[in-house]
């Protein structure tokens, strides 16, 4: 696993040379090994609780789930520099939509850039909040704290 992490990450940093924008490409790569070295320490450290990622994981849902609320229910989203959200309507081509014979329904953006990165991330999201009440009610001294949350 470790070589595979290793050649992905070596190849990834090679592939910034020959990217038509080798800043752009080295900020990609810089993602890259922070997600390596997450999963790296998510997968070899015996002392992170699985419990407290699947319920940190569960509890970022919750920001981005009401402002996609909000914009599936306004069918308008508005610009906000301090979330760093652009602005989005329906009537303007280019903005992600599902047209219909009455008109275009604007997809939720929630606080990502695009539809289809909010859908993944709540799906995962849900997945993770699925398997901690799982864990949860496996375990007896817990679930009354789950009951209350």
């Amino acid at each position: 696993m470790t070589v595979a992490l290793g050649a992905m990450m070596v190849l990834g940093f090679a592939a910034c040379f020959w990217a038509p924008e080798p800043r752009v490409a080295l900020q990609g790569w810089i993602r890259l090994v922070l997600a390596v070295a997450l999963f790296a320490t998510l997968v070899t450290d015996e002392d992170i609780s699985m419990d407290v990622v699947l319920a940190s994981i569960a509890i970022g849902l919750v920001v981005p789930s009401l402002l996609g609320w909000l914009q599936a229910a306004q069918q308008n989203i508005d610009a906000s520099t301090v979330l760093g959200i652009a602005a989005q309507d329906p009537d303007v081509l280019g903005t992600a939509v599902v047209e219909w014979g009455q008109g275009r329904w604007l997809r939720a953006y929630g606080s990502f850039p695009h539809p289809n990165m909010f859908g993944g991330f709540l799906a995962f999201g849900l997945v993770a909040l699925a398997c901690a009440v799982g864990r949860a009610r496996l375990k007896t001294s817990d679930f009354l704290f789950w009951l209350t949350a």
